[in-house]
């Protein structure tokens, strides 16, 4: 499969399409395109930690074999590729749903798009926590995750891939962006004001340098503080 061209195809459809069937089709294709995603994602993890542990038990044991290491970070590179294209996706889901419900999709409309069976303890839930719109929602509730697979960890199922993306999307702003960082930093103060009180943030200037700012905000570099 072709991940670019759908996600090209997924994002130009979202942007245009205007009407309830339109979008949930291109809801659908985008559901297809994560959850292939996500399982190539999954695997090339997999085979990444093989790889390492293979490297350590060689390297106990004296043994260097030098094609494992280039072939491990061309893996890496490979993993954080489809990591951009989960991140890509998740902007281009929020977007799709939330145009979606402006089209006149209800909560059991995406509640049956999700394959949930319990639309009125879903209703009870999101009514409990004030939260209107479908991203939103997708994004607390992970709406998508089926309640029989919840005794295995999320990171490792595929079958939820909507919660997958939107997360990662999430993810992404909260780290890498200026916005994501203030918003992190005030919920780790409210959450946490004990913790937050000896707390160093990582920062990194406009060179690509990292750094360190202190809780009055004075810069640490990275050598000087260890």
């Amino acid at each position: 499969m072709n991940y670019k061209k759908l996600l090209d195809h997924c994002e130009k459809r979202a942007r245009v399409s205007d009407n309830f069937s339109s979008l949930q089709t291109e809801l659908v294709l985008l559901r297809m395109e994560i959850r292939c995603t996500m399982q190539r994602y999954l695997s090339i993890r997999d085979e990444i930690r093989d790889l390492e542990r293979r490297q350590k038990k060689l390297k106990d044991s004296g043994i260097t074999v030098s094609l494992l290491a280039p072939w491990t970070e061309k893996r890496k590179n490979d993993l954080q590729n489809f990591h951009r294209c989960l991140v890509a996706c998740g902007e281009l889901v929020m977007s799709a749903l939330d145009i979606w419900q402006e089209c006149g999709a209800t909560l059991k409309d995406l509640c049956n798009f999700c394959n949930r069976k319990d639309y009125e303890d879903v209703r009870r839930m999101v009514e409990k926590y004030s939260e209107t719109k479908f991203s939103d929602i997708m994004f607390v509730h992970n709406l998508d995750y089926p309640v029989s697979d919840r005794h295995e960890w999320l990171e490792d199922t595929v079958d939820a891939p909507f919660t997958h993306a939107v997360k990662e999307f999430m993810l992404d702003r909260m780290i890498n962006t200026p916005e994501g960082h203030k918003a992190s930093d005030e919920a780790m103060k409210a959450v946490f004001p004990d913790l937050w009180e000896n707390a160093l943030v990582r920062q990194v200037d406009e060179d690509g340098s990292e750094y360190f700012t202190d809780r009055e905000g004075n810069r640490i570099d990275i050598e000087s503080s260890r």
